[in-house]
């Protein structure tokens, strides 16, 4: 398969995506299908406030690349580095 589109439309998320940027919802935006991912509304809020921690964060966006999903990917593997050092 040669797919050239990558869609999250569907998947349960606290994340907006953009092209060359990645922001949090408002709480009030939240679904319940992304608070039903965690074991209850505690630990979904838990994993909201580390996810807010994170985006507070500074992060090098690649220089040149046009590709959004590139980009975010670059910024999502900094997030998951930065994880142990935040929590």
């Amino acid at each position: 398969m040669d797919d050239k589109v990558i869609s999250f439309w569907g998947l349960p998320s606290c994340f907006k995506w953009y092209g060359g940027g990645v922001f949090l919802k408002k709480e009030t935006e939240l679904k319940e299908n992304w608070i039903n991912c965690y074991y209850n509304k505690e630990q979904a809020m838990q994993a909201y406030a580390l996810a807010d921690k994170l985006l507070s964060q500074k992060y090098n966006w690649p220089k040149g690349e046009q590709n959004w999903l590139k980009l975010n990917l670059a910024v999502l593997e900094q997030m998951y580095k930065k994880l142990d050092d935040i929590h």
